[in-house]
């Protein structure tokens, strides 16, 4: 059962979530996206509250997390201060290009991944 959450300052879009509660009690945080200049300190609450509200529904919350550039390096680590276990097992991101690697328009670093790429938990 998928929900979407959007957290405002203000009249300010802060956070899109996207979360997952599945049936044998736990959840997922399928995408988290904060606003580009959102302050680790407001990206540190919301993602507190979103975990607040999800515990009333679910007994884990997992999340996936990718480290393969600054912006998801950056998310991890707030996971982390969220008091997120990271394991460092499971999903990877495997990428070959199709073109000249040297020019190609789309470059891996460039990507900004969340669990939605794995086409989720159904």
């Amino acid at each position: 059962h998928y929900e979407n959450y959007q957290f405002f300052l203000g009249e300010t879009l802060e956070c899109d979530a996207i979360i997952n509660y599945r049936p044998e009690g736990f959840a997922y945080i399928e995408q988290i996206i904060f606003k580009h200049d959102a302050t680790e300190e407001t990206k540190k609450q919301v993602l507190v509250h979103v975990i607040d509200r999800m515990k009333k529904r679910a007994t884990c919350v997992r999340a996936l997390t990718f480290d393969f550039n600054s912006e998801l390096h950056k998310q991890s680590l707030l996971m982390k201060r969220c008091g997120f276990v990271i394991i460092n097992r499971g999903s990877y991101f495997v990428w070959r290009p199709t073109d000249n690697a040297n020019s190609s328009s789309v470059k891996p670093t460039d990507l900004f991944l969340s669990r939605l790429f794995t086409q989720g938990n159904q």
